[in-house]
């Protein structure tokens, strides 16, 4: 009853938790979880591939602390971010089995 339990602040401020479960529910069915032997399998090259995330993140951030990127593009580090990108795909889809 007090002033810090109202209930219209909690509804208001996490909208998202409540509409979840209404339209998760359809998908659920659908969605199958990842089999422990197959995750198993790719551990490995989840493992790889977050190394050499990390290893280009670490390169691209001190091209980006070298360059003044308001006057020079570098294709090289718009290459490493594509590689990121690409690499950071990879490692969800195997996370996911």
């Amino acid at each position: 009853m007090g002033p810090g339990n109202g209930s219209h602040s909690s509804s208001g401020d996490s909208p998202l938790a409540q509409g979840n479960p209404g339209k998760g529910s359809p998908k659920e069915p659908d969605s199958v979880a990842p089999d422990p032997k197959v995750l198993k399998e790719n551990e490995t090259d989840i493992k790889h591939h977050v190394e050499r995330l990390a290893e280009l993140a670490q390169q691209l951030k001190k091209q980006v602390e070298e360059t003044d990127s308001t006057k020079v593009l570098s294709l090289d580090m718009l290459k490493k971010t594509q590689e990121i990108e690409k690499l950071a795909h990879q490692i969800a889809t195997l996370a996911r089995g």
